[in-house]
């Protein structure tokens, strides 16, 4: 019965059991994802328990006092069917409400959350393809720039603080980190390309124009050896168009959606979403 269901904060091991279930759910994960994703907020995974058994996880990261963004909605297959999902999802609204908060919903979820007063405000699309990229000297390391440089340009485009989270991520194992400036030195875009489960995921790319986009791409995409991972937010034609320039093709679809109103993201600069699970 749902009345027998248990929340409880789950810390590190709270988003590794996160991550891993993401993984069987075929979500694709990077497989450093889950040290990264602790560090944007030590107290943001929670896991269900129904009658002592684990039993659905979800998270709920704070990246400052006004916006949370959610993810890793997930019911063990075992239990679903008994009302963990819906005892979830009143304890993530009831969370959620001193924030605005955000997620990139399942598409066939999205009637669900609308029904319990989230907005949705654009598409995210999934494209998966082996890419023939080039590589680009002109473009700088993260040695090069510093990494409270790249947290500066990101902040102009996620809009919120996450020093802690991109510390982490960036300095991930086997993780290639590309960097372009312009003639003065300023930051106008980069990218990052990490090691999945299955391929390599390309993410974020956030650039100030289409062309630096497609360099960063490019010159990322030349360093996977297997098929890459691009989360395109719809309103970007240009980033859709290169994808499938690319040969990508779309295999999953997200919806994003609010409790309280629309984030002001500059979506032209958005090529590539960082993570569906932490916006």
């Amino acid at each position: 019965m749902a009345s027998d269901v248990v929340i409880k904060d789950a810390g590190r091991e709270g988003a590794r059991l996160a991550v891993r279930w993401a993984a069987q759910e075929g979500w694709n994960p990077g497989l450093h994802d889950a040290e990264a994703f602790y560090a944007a907020d030590p107290h943001g995974f929670r896991i269900a328990y129904l009658n002592g058994e684990v039993a659905g996880t979800y998270s709920i990261v704070r990246y400052d006092e006004g916006f949370a963004f959610g993810g890793f909605y997930i019911v063990r297959k075992e239990e679903r069917g008994h009302g963990v999902g819906r005892e979830m999802l009143a304890a993530v609204l009831r969370e959620a409400e001193p924030y605005n908060f955000g997620a990139d919903g399942v598409v066939a979820m999205v009637p669900t959350y609308e029904r319990h007063g989230l907005c949705t405000h654009f598409r995210s699309a999934r494209f998966l393809g082996r890419v023939q990229g080039r590589a680009d000297v002109s473009l700088r390391s993260l040695d090069d720039v510093g990494v409270e440089a790249v947290e500066a340009y990101d902040r102009g485009i996620f809009l919120h603080p996450r020093p802690a989270f991109l510390k982490e991520f960036l300095a991930a194992p086997d993780t290639q980190v590309a960097v372009a400036t312009d003639s003065k030195g300023d930051l106008r875009g980069y990218g990052v390309l990490r090691p999945c489960v299955s391929g390599h995921k390309l993410a974020p790319l956030f650039s100030d124009s289409p062309a630096v986009a497609e360099k960063l791409f490019s010159h990322l995409a030349s360093l996977a050896p297997q098929e890459i991972c691009l989360d395109v937010p719809g309103p970007n034609g240009e980033g859709n168009a290169m994808a499938v320039k690319h040969g990508m093709r779309e295999v999953f679809a997200c919806a994003r959606i609010y409790t309280k109103r629309p984030e002001p993201l500059p979506l032209d600069r958005i090529f590539g979403v960082t993570s569906f699970e932490l916006g």
